[in-house]
């Protein structure tokens, strides 16, 4: 068997996981316009349907321990001030109006691993276009305060281990 984890090598290239494409979702191509948060999610739902014996609980698998969260979202109708859960722009008591929110998030349980997937889209009501700003980031992420139990916190410090970078011509292409 091959080392997977050879800590002398900065950089892994992704070739030999984007010829396999088709053995983790069968509706992606190398020809295809694909992201990095496609794959990944694809390659999670996979391990974590075949991690599952047939009519067990998709949280029992050991990729939802490794990664899975919960997490409580609340979106605020910035008119009339309505609460809702439901995962939608559109007011439920302003006769179901699209109208300006604010969304809430708050964690329940922090994951054991943090993956986090920046989308560089900007969306102005007619059509998006990617934003060609920087990022910068720390090697450390606290997401303590974020948490919705303020009693009993346990530190939510997460630590940067790798970094997924677009590679191509452009930033619309690649």
């Amino acid at each position: 068997s091959k080392k997977i984890w050879n800590p002398s090598v900065h950089y892994y290239n992704p070739k030999k996981l984007i010829n396999r494409l088709d053995d983790i979702n069968c509706m992606m191509s190398m020809w295809q316009q694909e992201d990095s948060h496609e794959y990944f999610m694809s390659l999670m739902s996979t391990l974590q349907e075949d991690s599952v014996p047939k009519g067990e609980k998709l949280k029992s698998s050991i990729i939802y321990d490794i990664f899975g969260g919960e997490f409580l979202q609340k979106i605020k109708c910035s008119n009339c001030n309505n609460i809702s859960i439901q995962d939608g722009y559109q007011c439920e008591t302003c006769s179901k109006k699209t109208t300006d929110s604010i969304k809430d998030l708050q964690i329940l349980k922090y994951p054991e691993n943090l993956v986090v997937h920046l989308k560089k889209f900007k969306f102005d009501g007619v059509e998006s276009s990617k934003m060609k700003l920087g990022v910068h980031f720390n090697k450390y992420l606290d997401l303590t305060p974020y948490g919705k139990v303020q009693t009993e916190k346990e530190p939510a410090v997460y630590q940067l281990i790798s970094v997924v970078c677009h590679e191509g011509r452009s930033l619309s292409s690649g």
